[in-house]
């Protein structure tokens, strides 16, 4: 009898774990994006804009001087380190800094993406 009582006890723990749902889609962001919100890796040398080896507010500031000078509105850019980081010295690595930015209008999220912009998550969800 203590048997068959450990055996199904034993086999409830095991269907329970095995009915446990599993997410699939995209992990869970650290917070909300909004609706315009692209990002974009920076690399060592081969950005849109001018400039290498720029400190967080030269980033910002030339970013946002490219940005206006395309005919991009934005609403806010921020500059963080969330950016997967690669070592190597080519043009194209990227510096594990992410240019986060946030769209005026709809339509220059596409416009924004022959420029390497992207989605948040996108680009390592693939």
């Amino acid at each position: 009898m203590k048997q068959a009582f450990t055996i199904a006890i034993c086999l409830l723990m095991v269907a329970a774990l095995a009915c446990k749902k599993k997410k699939n889609g995209p992990p869970e962001a650290p917070y909300p994006y909004l609706p315009t919100e692209m990002h974009y890796r920076e690399t060592q040398c081969s950005n849109p804009w001018t400039g290498i080896n720029l400190t967080e507010a030269q980033l910002k500031t030339k970013v946002q001087e490219w940005l206006q000078a395309n005919g991009f509105e934005i609403t806010q850019i921020k500059i963080t380190g969330k950016a997967p980081i690669t070592v190597c010295a080519a043009c194209t690595c990227y510096t594990g800094r992410m240019v986060e930015v946030v769209f005026e209008k709809e339509e220059d999220i596409d416009r924004s993406r022959p420029f390497g912009f992207h989605r948040p998550l996108e680009k390592y969800n693939k």
